[in-house]
């Protein structure tokens, strides 16, 4: 497995196909919504297999307070944001997601950022946990799934 770096402005469409798929489509979030929200900057990281095939993806962008979303609760906007964590279901539980993570971690360090945050659908709770992640705020209902989101927050050692 290798992860790649990608640009926001370089997203393929089996990148799209993947997070559309698995976050959005089961909640009836329709396709040709902005939920990309290319204009809020950040960067791709792609796990993909020796032929190419993506397994995974997550997103990292600055702290937005603004978010409509999900906005970056109060104290946390120091923090790296993580969005859009996602494996295919076909190999999840075989560590691509905590090594995602982890280079999302290694790159907030590299810009000096001590602190990196999400936020956590109730189904991945348990993900984030086992990767040191804790919760902060309380639980709130996305304008976007509406479902259940929790803030979760991890410090960096440097």
């Amino acid at each position: 497995m290798r992860i790649d770096n990608v640009a926001i402005t370089d997203v393929t469409q089996d990148m799209r196909g993947l997070i559309y798929d698995q976050l959005f489509e089961p909640w009836g979030v329709p396709n040709e919504s902005d939920w990309l929200r290319a204009g809020d900057g950040g960067e791709f990281f792609v796990a993909r297999d020796e032929q190419g095939r993506i397994l995974g993806v997550t997103r990292i962008m600055p702290s937005d307070i603004e978010s409509p979303g999900h906005p970056t609760p109060v104290g946390c906007n120091d923090e790296l944001r993580l969005c859009q964590v996602v494996v295919d279901p076909t190999v999840q539980r075989h560590g691509i997601g905590s090594a995602l993570m982890q280079k999302a971690e290694e790159r907030a360090l590299g810009l000096g950022i001590m602190r990196v945050g999400v936020s956590s659908r109730y189904q991945a709770y348990g993900f984030y946990t086992r990767n040191g992640y804790v919760f902060y705020g309380d639980e709130y209902i996305s304008p976007v799934t509406h479902i259940p989101y929790r803030y979760m927050t991890k410090k960096l050692c440097g």
